[in-house]
């Protein structure tokens, strides 16, 4: 698994037009710089380590509590998502 830790991973954004929108629930991470098109999908790809730091998860490599895989997917405009829509959303 790509562990990052936040204050030290300084990767550009996912895409560098990706601007979050006030009041969307728009984020873009600042330890690695991807894109999330909601809180909840930003709230995944973190983890906190034994040391209180925050860990930035590749959005591809998330899994559950279990283990299971649980990536996320690029929506057509680059953000990152837990899951397409069914209204033309593809990746």
């Amino acid at each position: 698994m790509n562990l990052k830790h936040a204050s030290t991973d300084l990767r550009g954004p996912s895409k560098p037009h990706l601007k979050p929108a006030i009041g969307t629930g728009q984020c873009l991470c600042m330890g690695c710089g991807e894109a999330f098109n909601s809180v909840s999908a930003f709230d995944r790809h973190q983890r906190i380590g034994s040391d209180g730091r925050t860990i930035c998860l590749h959005p591809l490599e998330i899994t559950d509590r279990n283990g299971n895989p649980k990536p996320m997917v690029r929506n057509a405009r680059g953000w990152w998502v837990t899951s397409l829509r069914d209204m033309g959303d593809q990746p």
